[in-house]
């Protein structure tokens, strides 16, 4: 008979099991940081094959667009008609616009893919927007008093 067992809810600590929510805080942190970074793992492979299945449908447009460009030009051509060149130069439109939108997909891979920027929060070292709340004479002493 085989058991099945959830993986968030007991963990092996010295030989015993326990449940993973009354784990010791110190290997909750890493049990939580290491689901993190299975999860982000999981999210660039899903990224790479949106990443992929995008680009592939934009060149195949890109593609297609380039022959139905050398036949409305042909048309064009022959027909000497004004809605066949309207029609030929809305595709041209289209065909840049979809050129713009790969170079674009690659510019946000570049921006998804890329760490954030570490950024000083809650720790104190930094001061935004100090202001004092006194006197101009209050203020110089402070300055003053500080320079000593």
């Amino acid at each position: 008979m085989a058991e099945t067992i959830d993986q968030d809810s007991i963990t092996v600590i010295g030989g015993e099991f326990a449940p993973v929510n009354q784990l010791p805080a110190a290997l909750q942190e890493n049990v939580n940081a290491i689901k993190t970074r299975t999860q982000n793992a999981l999210a660039n492979v899903d990224l790479e094959k949106d990443f992929d299945f995008s680009r592939t449908n934009l060149i195949q447009i890109l593609n297609s667009g380039l022959t139905a460009i050398e036949e409305l030009s042909e048309i064009a051509r022959q027909s000497q008609h004004p809605r066949a060149y309207e029609v030929l130069a809305l595709l041209l439109k289209n065909l840049s616009d979809t050129n713009d939108k790969l170079l674009n997909l690659h510019e946000k891979k570049l921006d998804i893919s890329q760490d954030p920027p570490e950024t000083d929060r809650g720790t104190g070292d930094s001061v935004r927007n100090n202001y004092f709340v006194g006197s101009t004479t209050e203020l110089l002493q402070l300055l003053n008093s500080q320079k000593k």
